[in-house]
């Protein structure tokens, strides 16, 4: 059992390390070296900067304590290949002479094995730093070490349980959803909760945003307290929730069958919405297979969810502090984000796992015409994304005390701009998205996206103080009209482009 085991971790292990660069072929290094390298030397600087400033022991702990379990909880909701890896382990341990007992064992020894790598990497510059804050003794070091990892798998153990159960309720894509939506929440509340808590770090802990109740809710607390202060009962604390955790791990262990890869579902509304734009012809086609991979890749929603999450947090943290006079203003900024984070999102529309797609278009009518890839595009990134998530602002904005009138307006206008960015990003197009299994995203016109941020927030500041009386109402009906006629148009122009016989 031993060798077998020992043969599987080498097996993953070489993964973890050369996988991306043997994909590729180009004979690099280590890309998860380099990720180690960057995330330790953010540590030292957060380190470094933090054991200067008269804080206790107990703060100094437990804000490089978060740090370093944020950073090893972001890499565990890091999926682009989960599915793909979870396949060829499923069929290397089926095809091999070795009893199911043997996978289990190597799965939980290379998962703490690789957990453990990532948190002495990130927490090793705070654990020597730490020797200089009052109280510490020879041994504060390795103590710190030690609950840095118990932190980082109470995390990392959260997310994968809470992504194997989607997996086994709803399948890879569910999963990939939860994944995403981990990062996304990670990244805002890291963000958020350092920026809110920074000013109350040479203050009692009361002095923290939801005070004692809130600092006792997060396991980095009770670990800062068993390093700093000695407190056992934080560290039983600690123990229990990785015994829990464990047995927990160990009763989902059983690998579920592809029991949801066939199901089918009557189209939503967004979908139907899509196909009704695009109208009848191979538009329809190129928009409803591109409306449906924006839900369906799991490599797109892993890499675009988590950019959600910092713009999450600064909205949350600019309402919190921004007067009830200023919110119009501030919502017609923050809802021109999806209109400025378009070119990020065209950016990683082309790639797909696998490719498998491509023959489809290339031997469709006017399937490689970059003009029915980018109606599509246009088409199916307006339906499918900016429309939801600026009917939801909208309802937000109301939440928050605009009147409806105005954060329906408010939406309606940013529909529009969102549109108008979405028709100048998708001319990068050059094929039909999702259907290149490259890995390389091509790079992004930084000058563009600024540009882009200025003209659109100066344009969602101007027209907020006009979104609650009736010239505002009237403006944001014509923009949904204007937005509605450019989408047919356009959708009318690529089909009969297609329908051209090639020259």
């Amino acid at each position: 059992m031993r060798r077998a085991v020992m043969a599987l971790l080498r097996a993953w292990l070489i993964d973890d390390f050369f996988g991306v660069s043997r994909r590729r072929g180009d004979g690099g290094g280590s890309s998860l070296t380099t990720a180690v390298f960057g995330q330790s030397f953010l540590a030292f600087v957060v380190a470094v900067m933090l054991v200067d400033s008269r804080i206790g022991g107990t703060a100094y702990a437990a804000a490089n304590l978060s740090l370093s379990t944020v950073l090893v909880g972001l890499g565990a909701t890091a999926s682009v290949h989960r599915e793909a890896r979870r396949r060829a382990d499923r069929l290397l341990l089926s095809t091999a002479p070795v009893p199911r007992a043997t996978g289990a064992v190597a799965h939980a020894a290379h998962g703490a094995m690789r957990l453990t790598l990532l948190t002495i990497g990130v927490a090793l510059p705070p654990a020597i730093l730490i020797q200089a804050t009052d109280g510490a003794v020879p041994t504060t070091s390795l103590v710190y070490v030690a609950v840095a990892i118990a932190c980082a798998a109470l995390l990392a153990g959260g997310i994968e349980l809470a992504t194997r159960a989607a997996d086994r309720l709803g399948g890879p894509l569910r999963a990939a959803l939860v994944a995403g939506v981990a990062r996304a929440l990670l990244l805002a509340g890291a963000f958020a909760g350092f920026a809110t808590c920074a000013a109350a770090l040479d203050e009692s802990v009361d002095a923290l945003p939801g005070g004692r109740t809130a600092a006792l809710a997060w396991p980095p607390y009770w670990a800062a307290r068993l390093v700093a202060a000695g407190d056992l009962r934080f560290g039983l604390a600690l123990l229990v929730a990785l015994c829990v955790l464990s047995l927990l791990a160990l009763l989902s262990r059983a690998e579920r069958g592809d029991v949801h890869a066939g199901r089918l579902g009557r189209p939503g509304p967004t979908l139907r919405l899509a196909a009704h734009l695009a109208g009848p012809g191979p538009v329809r086609g190129a928009t409803v297979y591109a409306a449906t991979m924006l839900y369906r890749s799991p490599g797109f929603r892993a890499r675009v969810l988590p950019l959600l999450g910092l713009p999450l947090a600064m909205a949350l943290i600019a309402l919190d502090a921004t007067a009830p006079r200023d919110a119009s203003m501030l919502f017609g900024i923050l809802l021109q984000l999806p209109a400025i984070y378009t070119p990020l999102l065209v950016a990683f529309l082309p790639f797909v796992e696998g490719g498998s797609a491509a023959v489809v278009f290339r031997t469709s009518p006017g399937g490689d015409d970059p003009r029915l890839a980018r109606a599509g595009a246009l088409i199916a990134l307006t339906t499918r994304l900016h429309l939801p998530v600026l009917l939801t602002a909208g309802a937000a904005a109301a939440a928050f005390g605009l009147p409806v009138v105005a954060g329906l307006t408010l939406a309606a206008i940013s529909l529009a701009l969102a549109v108008a960015a979405t028709a100048i990003a998708v001319q990068r197009l050059d094929g039909a998205p999702f259907t290149s299994d490259r890995e390389s995203v091509p790079p992004i016109d930084v000058g563009q996206l600024l540009t882009g941020t200025v003209l659109l927030g100066g344009a969602g500041a101007a027209v907020a103080p006009l979104a609650g009386g009736l010239p505002g109402a009237v403006a944001g009906l014509g923009a949904l009209g204007l937005a509605w006629r450019f989408l047919r148009r356009t959708a009318a122009a690529a089909g009969m482009a297609a329908q051209e016989p090639p020259r």
